[in-house]
Parts: structure tokens; sequence; C-alpha cells
């Protein structure tokens, strides 16, 4: 991050050891997503939700309890000018699930959607709501939220 940026928000509901650490990263109680710019959150200029993995992303879509309370977040996201979710993995990965998954074989047989159904989703999603996902590609999400950062910050200061 440059030195004229803002400090990063991180929630505290992020877990420690997951997610990405910033120099100048203030841990506080976030309503919506998991990362933002001090004095961009409370205006509701700039958020960022994290998926670490498809299956994150898949139980978010396809897990009836998290299913609603993922719906309710993007609800939620709606109130910010500039709002993503930050896939740290790739679309190709997301469209060939669960094969492209690291998963033990006997929870591949479990998961009952293919991946045109989790495209399909997030298609649905994509016209419903304002939030883009950006599919960073696995370790690149932190510089994509770094570069988002500093566009936005240009933006507005």
């Amino acid at each position: 991050m440059k030195r004229n940026q803002p400090p990063v928000l991180r929630d505290t509901k992020e877990k420690d050891g997951y997610g990405w650490l910033f120099p100048n990263m203030v841990r506080t109680s976030l309503l919506t997503g998991d990362y933002s710019l001090e004095g961009f959150y409370e205006n509701n200029r700039f958020v960022v939700e994290r998926k670490a993995t498809p299956g994150e992303l898949y139980n978010n879509f396809f897990q009836k309890d998290k299913w609603i309370a993922f719906q309710a977040e993007l609800t939620r996201l709606e109130a910010f000018q500039h709002s993503f979710v930050i896939c740290e993995f790739t679309y190709s990965q997301l469209a060939t699930f669960p094969d492209s998954a690291n998963l033990h074989p006997s929870i591949k047989q479990r998961l009952r959607v293919p991946g045109s159904v989790f495209v399909r989703r997030l298609l649905e999603i994509q016209l419903k709501y304002k939030t883009r996902f950006l599919f960073a590609g696995e370790g690149f999400g932190r510089s994509m939220f770094e570069s988002l950062s500093q566009r936005i910050t240009e933006q507005y200061l």
C-alpha cells in the first residue's frame, strides 16, 4: 500500500491466520464486508468481501442458512458506492467445481451442484445486485485489493 493511503480496515470476524495483512491495518467490527479503507467505509464508498476458495463461495450460494445470510450481505453491500467480492480463485475453478476443488473424493461425491449451476447462480446474482465479483486467482487477492484501494483513493482524494 502506498504511504498516502488511508489505513486498511479489516473486520474482526475475519479469522486470524487467514486473509490479508497490511502494515497500516486496523481491526474493527464491520457490519458488511471484510475489508475497506478508513474514511471510505463510514461514508459507504468502498468495501470488499473476500472469498478464499470455490468451496467457501459454494457454501454461500447453496447451503440454505448461508445462502440466506449471503443474500442479506449482498443487500447491505448495495448501500456502498463501490462494493466487490474478491475471489482468490479463477473463474474456471468455479465453472469446473467440484472437479477442480482440492477436496477428498467422498466430499466431492456429496456435492450435488455442478459448475454450470454454480455459474448460473453467480450470473443471477450479478444481474440482481451491483456488487462486482472479481476472480483474482490464488495468491493475487491482496494485490487486487491494493490496486482497487489505490484507484478508489485517487478518485476521492
